[in-house]
């Protein structure tokens, strides 16, 4: 058969792989193609046979030159003169690739998203070697963190990745101002139930969360009470403020305080007196809490004779009401 004059290219894959291509033989009678190829210029020691002009050799060695030639075929069984020998090295072996995230950080002077750049670092692997991140560096980062993430590949198709955090501070942060609640009175001195404004926010990062304890619309009672409000915005920021409440009490529907002493019996003197213990007056009526002092107080050493102890009482609408007690001290 003729001799055939082949045009034979090759070029390096990843993974040691080498595609081998080729002119077709414009002879009719071609039956298919016979590659062979070895690591030694002119001695090939291995051959496939392939019925297309191109065909992909795997399982080469790292790092090493392979020198190719083919011959073509025809239906009778003959062959063609090798062609033209050409050669191509696999990529050498290398280490995998590693990649080392940086921790970058910013600051927002207006709370809002600010543009953030950072480069990984690479090492070992096989040149060149493509890095990708997402988010990509340069994007917009909100306040707070972001994660983002980066990998590394080579030209064997090794890869690597990392991960880390952008870091974003505001220079914003919140304020919170409480408003000032009107006193507001109980009628009977028992709690009242207050609805006061949220207080007000300023600044800090959307969205702004606002906390007041004991909260809006629960009872208060009689007296003051201070109520504390914390605002926490997007990125934990906060800020606090505190109010009063204050519930007064009126007796213009309370029952009138009424107090009534106990009567106890005459003590014997012993050396010119006896101390004296009584029971408490009974308060009755009122708005409670009723407070009551007597004087001289039970428990006091009387003199001879008749002493008249004073008792006091006074609710919280500030009724007031007394009665005495006589204490009789013979000997």
């Amino acid at each position: 058969m003729t001799v055939l004059s082949l045009v034979l290219f090759s070029r390096a894959a990843a993974a040691a792989t080498i595609i081998v291509a080729w002119d077709p033989n414009p002879e009719p009678d071609i039956a298919g193609y016979v590659v062979s190829y070895g690591t030694a210029s002119g001695s090939y020691t291995n051959s496939v046979a392939v019925n297309q002009t191109w065909q992909a050799i795997s399982g080469l060695g790292d790092g090493t030159t392979y020198y190719f030639v083919v011959r073509a075929y025809n239906t009778s069984g003959q062959y063609s003169a090798p062609s033209a020998e050409v050669s191509a090295t696999t990529p050498r072996a290398g280490t995998p690739p590693t990649i080392t995230c940086p921790v970058p950080s910013a600051t927002s002077s207006t709370g809002q998203p600010v543009a953030v750049s950072f480069a990984p670092t690479t090492a070992g692997g096989v040149a060149p070697l493509t890095v990708g991140c997402s988010p990509a560096s340069g994007s917009l980062f909100p306040v707070g963190s972001t994660p983002f993430s980066c990998t590394v590949t080579d030209a064997l198709q090794q890869s690597a990745t990392c991960a880390s955090m952008v870091a974003v501070t505001s220079q914003v942060r919140p304020g919170l101002t409480c408003p000032t609640i009107p006193p507001v009175t109980s009628y009977d001195g028992g709690p009242v139930g207050v609805t006061y404004p949220l207080p007000v926010v300023s600044g800090g990062v959307a969205p702004v969360n606002t906390q007041c304890t004991p909260a809006s619309g629960m009872h208060f009672p009689v007296g003051s009470t201070t109520v504390m409000c914390t605002a926490t915005d997007a990125v934990q920021q906060t800020a606090s403020c505190s109010t009063t409440v204050t519930v007064k009490a009126t007796s213009a529907a309370a029952s009138p305080l009424a107090l009534t002493c106990p009567v106890i019996a005459p003590a014997r003197a012993h050396s010119g007196s006896a101390r004296v213990t009584y029971p408490a007056p009974t308060a009755t009526g009122g708005v409670a809490p009723i407070t009551s002092v007597c004087t001289p107080p039970s428990g006091s050493k009387f003199g001879l004779g008749t002493t008249l102890v004073t008792c006091t009482a006074q609710d919280a609408v500030k009724q007031v009401a007394s009665c005495s007690i006589r204490v009789v001290v013979s000997n």
